[in-house]
This record gives structure tokens, C-alpha cells and sequence, in this order.
């Protein structure tokens, strides 16, 4: 019987071998060029392959009938049903998944797998799918590498994250091409832009020194953001969610797909309360986000109206060590106002000029404005560090007090950039471009109460600052294949930046600096 079972075996192996069939997908694009760097699953076989450099992935299976499912970050998602011994190859035309997205933004700030550059890719769909008011580093907290803070202890209003241990001013923040860091302080307010990931369509997370960018040099990360990819047919969604702490969000959004073969229209609101983790640490916030596009074969216009606004109170002020296990949601401040207020509006234009299929300009301009303070009660202050000289009271010299004051912020900022992306040859595709960018921004404070009366009553100006920024850098990214398996990288950039600014000298008087 023995013998019997190994001869039977060897028989029924044999067979199954016999029947394996080499099977080969070739990928293309609308141009016929190969599409290397899309996924492909056959999950009845259990069997996935990466396209190489000619499109191209070969698999070995049994006869008979398979699904055959290829994504790609760029291209529209794919089913095909195929049947292995009747055919040995299956060739596939892959559509954008949207000539705007595609053309607009995908080149100069972002990385694929030819690029020495680590990075992670994030659908805008995955994205919203956990996407229950909190704010995008929140939902970005479980891509490598990654650490979030939220003063308000449950991640909405102010919010952070670091990658790699590099704080959010070594990480370059972009929307679609155009810088969001702040251009003075260089951190990221994700507050500013409450739901914003109800309007992204894809992000991409490039750790260590990233590829160029027209914005804060990536010297830590970069954090991209793409809302460019307009959809074809209409639709429209309301979601609304309830959680802890009070939370809750509406939001709202429509799109009109393809009008007359070449407008397209879409738009959001929102609206999210919260109370917080933390004592009084509520978050009042509102958004909305507009797009009009226009494309035709050989040239895309697409502008992008971003605004946020938020009222938040403080809680920024930490829990101390020692009411971490009695209180851990302990906030120092009590004062009824002690809330921060801030508006800001985004206005973009993007276009792309598409000479040929491998030759195209991409032209952008921007421009934001942002106006908002913060309130506070600041106790038993020195009058004279808030332009008050000493009270006189009685026999009695008062230079110290209790204050309610409000920091005030407005500014602007305006810029435009351009990228060239072109193919030499067969083996050589470069990106040139640059960018020029102008900041000014006024800082001032107002004493709104005091809890002493000087000469300018109970409220007065103490402080005003204008600071004004210029921004210009260039770049040049060359990709060449040396190779089946070897390609040369190189991006070069240089950048200048003037900052002038009102500051005091080493004897305190105030002076223009520039630095």
C-alpha cells in the first residue's frame, strides 16, 4: 500500500504541474507607454506582483477562471476576469484616475519607488473612513514613525505630530504644491483647517530629507496633501458623527462631475464641537473648501477656495506631574475668555499647459489670509513691560497689576510657483522649477482691562510689530536609467530667504533687523 500512495502521489503532482500555464499582464497608459508600479492581486490564487519598468508581471497558475484586480496611486482601480489556458496574457489600458489630479500635482513634491526617498501613501478614501471630526495628524498617527499631541487631549483644535522625532518646524506641510507651514514660525496649525481630509483626495509622508518642494525645506519630513482630483460623475454626501467629550460633526459636500465636457464644480462645509479631555478645553470650529475646474486636452484650470475658522479655549498650559494621577484633566487656566480666535483663507490657481505626452508646465499661485488673536488674564504683571508707566495711588507707587489682554495676528501671504516636467529620450525624465513668496505680517497687543487706570484709561495699544518676509528658491530633478535595475537620482535646490522684522539690540532699544 505504500507503494501504492507514493506512486499515486507522484502522479497526482506530476498532473497538477502539468497544468500550471505562464500568465503575463501588461500594463499601459491612455499613451500606450508601460505603467510600472501598479499592485495586481489574483486573490483565487493568492498570488500579487508589482508591474516592472515595461508594465509587464508574470504568474504561473492552474486552468481555469480568475479575477485579476491592478491599483495604482494614479490610476483608476481595475477588475478583469480571465480565463488561464485560453489565453496566456492579458493586456490592460489603465485610466488616470483623473487627468487634473494627475497632470497638477504629482510631480516636483512628491517621491515614487525610483526615488531614494522613504514614504507612505495614503487614499483620501482610507483617510475618511476614520474620519470622525479629529484633525490630520490624528489621522495620520499609525503611519510609521509618527507621534501626535493634542492640548485638548482628544484630538481636536490644537494638534501636532512629529515624524521621526522632528517637531512640525522640520516638517514640510503642503497642499497641493503650496506651502501651509507658517512663514515666520515655521509650525503647522492644523487647527486653522478643521475637516480638511473630508476634502483630500490622496496623502504623501516622505521621511528623512524629502524631494524638493516650494515651501519649508524638508529637511526632517514632508506631509503632502492632494484635493485636486475632481470627480467625473455628480455626487453629494452629508455625514454627521457624535462621540466623547461632546463631540460632534456635520458636514456637508457636492460635486457637479463633468458639465459640458469641461467644467467642474465641488464644495464642502463643516462644523465640529467639542469640550475636550481637558478642563474647559472646548473647540468651536467651521470650514469650508471650493473648487472650480476647467480642462481640455491640452490645458487644466483649477482654483481652490480653503477657509477655516476656530475659537478654542487654552489648554496648552499642560497637566503637571504631580495631578497626572489625581487630576489628569487639570487646566491652569480658569478665565472665563481665555480662548484663541483665528480666521484663515486659502485661495489657489492651479494650471497646467500639456504640450505633448511627455512635455508640461505647471504654473501655480496663491495667495492666504489669516487674522485672529488670543485673550488672556495675565496676573500681577510689571505695568511698564505693557507701555503703562507706574500709578500713582494715594502715598502709594502701583507697578503692578492684573491685566485681560488680547495678541493680535494679521497677515498675508502670496506667492507663485512653476515646474517644468519633461522626457529626454527613452531613459531620461527631468523636473525643473521655483518659486517666489511674500509674507508680512503685523503683530500688535491690546490691554483690554486693567485692573488699574493709567493714562490711557483701562485699555490701550502696548505693542506693534510688522514683519515682512521674501521667499525665492529653484530646483532641478533629474531621473536616468542606467539600467534594468540601476537609475540615477539627482535633485538639486537653492534657496534664499530675507526676514526683516522690529526687534530690540543689545542695549533694548528697538531697531529694524534683517536676518
Amino acid at each position: 500500500m505504500k507503494h501504492i500512495f507514493f506512486i499515486a502521489l507522484f502522479i497526482c503532482t506530476s498532473n497538477a504541474f502539468a497544468q500550471q500555464q505562464a500568465f503575463t499582464v501588461i500594463l499601459n497608459d491612455p499613451a500606450g507607454k508601460p505603467v510600472d508600479r501598479a499592485f495586481i492581486q489574483i486573490p483565487a490564487a493568492g498570488l500579487a506582483a508589482v508591474s516592472d519598468e515595461e508594465g509587464r508581471a508574470e504568474f504561473s497558475l492552474p486552468c481555469g477562471n480568475y479575477a485579476v484586480t491592478i491599483s495604482h496611486l494614479v490610476y483608476e482601480y481595475r477588475t478583469q476576469q480571465v480565463r488561464v489556458c485560453e489565453m496566456n496574457a492579458l493586456e490592460v489600458q489603465l485610466d488616470y484616475k483623473n487627468n487634473l489630479f494627475q497632470e497638477v500635482t504629482i510631480f516636483g513634491s512628491t517621491a515614487d519607488s525610483n526615488v531614494p526617498v522613504t514614504y507612505t501613501n495614503i487614499k483620501g478614501a482610507d483617510l475618511n473612513a476614520i474620519n470622525y471630526g479629529q484633525d490630520m495628524p490624528f489621522l495620520l498617527n499609525s503611519t510609521p514613525s509618527a507621534v501626535t499631541t493634542s492640548d485638548a487631549g482628544n484630538g481636536i483644535g490644537y494638534t501636532g505630530i512629529r515624524i521621526r522625532g522632528n517637531d512640525a518646524t522640520r516638517v514640510n506641510v503642503a497642499i497641493n504644491g503650496i506651502p501651509y507651514n507658517d512663514a515666520e514660525s515655521h509650525q503647522t496649525f492644523w487647527v486653522n483647517l478643521p475637516d480638511i481630509a473630508a476634502s483630500t483626495d490622496d496623502v504623501q509622508i516622505q521621511r528623512g530629507i524629502g524631494t524638493s518642494a516650494n515651501g519649508v525645506t524638508a529637511t526632517g519630513a514632508s506631509i503632502n496633501l492632494y484635493t485636486n482630483d475632481l470627480s467625473e460623475t455628480p455626487f453629494g454626501f452629508v455625514n454627521a458623527n457624535a462621540g466623547s467629550f461632546n463631540l460632534t460633526r456635520i458636514s456637508t459636500g457636492f460635486g457637479t462631475g463633468r458639465i459640458n465636457d469641461h467644467w467642474f464644480l465641488e464644495g464642502r462645509l463643516s462644523r465640529l464641537k467639542s469640550d475636550g479631555f481637558i478642563d474647559r478645553s472646548f473647540a468651536d470650529l467651521s470650514s469650508y473648501f471650493i473648487t472650480a475646474g476647467w480642462d481640455s486636452k491640452n490645458y487644466t484650470s483649477i482654483v481652490n477656495v480653503i477657509s477655516g475658522k476656530e475659537k478654542t479655549y487654552q489648554s496648552w498650559g499642560g497637566v503637571p506631574k504631580d495631578s497626572l494621577e489625581t487630576n489628569r484633566t487639570f487646566n491652569p487656566y480658569t478665565y472665563e475668555n481665555q480662548t484663541d480666535n483665528y480666521a484663515q483663507t486659502h485661495v489657489q490657481w492651479h494650471n497646467t499647459f500639456r504640450f505633448n505626452d511627455n512635455n508640461s508646465l505647471n504654473i501655480s499661485m496663491n495667495y492666504t489670509r489669516g487674522m485672529g488673536y488670543f485673550e488672556q488674564l495675565e496676573e500681577d504683571q510689571y505695568l511698564p513691560d505693557y507701555a503703562s508707566a507706574p500709578i500713582t495711588w494715594g502715598d502709594s507707587l502701583i507697578e503692578f497689576g492684573d491685566l485681560i489682554t488680547q495678541r493680535w495676528l494679521d497677515n498675508h501671504f502670496a506667492g507663485m510657483n512653476l515646474r517644468y516636467n519633461g522626457v529626454a529620450g527613452e531613459k531620461t525624465e527631468w523636473t525643473a522649477g521655483g518659486g517666489v513668496f511674500y509674507y508680512e505680517g503685523l503683530h500688535f497687543g491690546d490691554v483690554i482691562w486693567s485692573e488699574w487706570a493709567g493714562p490711557d484709561g483701562y485699555d490701550w495699544q502696548y505693542c506693534e510689530n510688522t514683519a515682512h518676509k521674501y521667499d525665492a528658491n529653484a530646483f532641478v530633478q533629474l531621473h536616468h536609467k542606467l539600467g534594468k535595475q540601476m537609475l540615477l537620482w539627482a535633485d538639486i535646490q537653492a534657496r534664499t530667504v530675507q526676514y526683516t522684522f522690529e526687534g530690540p539690540t543689545e542695549l533694548g532699544n528697538t531697531v529694524d533687523q534683517t536676518v
